[in-house]
């Protein structure tokens, strides 16, 4: 069992099915920016009972994409200018949610310094690969 704990990694990507739902029964991004500090306490609470109860070591933690870029979102909360190709209010929320969880990992790593915690930055990912999407070899219209 010691040998098992030591070899696995617990991968966390929680938050966006909760701000999804919340963003397509109401039409206040600020009405869903209130339930950040909720959701990322969840999922701190998650990855600290994992820790105490499992005696778990790793996690790689993920943030959110840019869901400001994602067509049903677009679609959903237009935006009024042509020239924009995310929303940057959406995009806002989701850096909101992302600052929240990794000031929330931070504390982690301070109250459990033994356990490695990683953030994956998917929303920065997501960003540089739209950004350079030409260099990168996808095509536009």
């Amino acid at each position: 069992n010691k040998v098992l704990q030591k070899a696995i990694v617990f991968m966390v990507q929680s938050g966006f099915n909760d701000y999804k739902y919340s963003l397509l029964h109401t039409e206040s991004i600020s009405e869903v920016s209130k339930l950040v500090p909720d959701v990322v306490e969840t999922i701190k609470s998650s990855i600290e009972q994992l820790i105490k109860d499992a005696e778990a070591k790793h996690f790689v933690v993920s943030g959110i994409i840019p869901i400001g870029c994602l067509p049903g979102f677009r679609t959903m909360f237009p935006d009024n200018s042509r020239k924009i190709q995310c929303h940057k209010g959406l995009n806002f929320f989701a850096t909101l949610h992302n600052d929240h969880l990794w000031q929330a990992l931070e504390e982690l790593r301070l109250m459990f310094p033994e356990v490695e915690i990683i953030y994956a930055d998917y929303f920065k990912a997501f960003m540089t690969i739209l950004r350079n999407h030409a260099f990168l070899g996808f095509k536009t219209k």
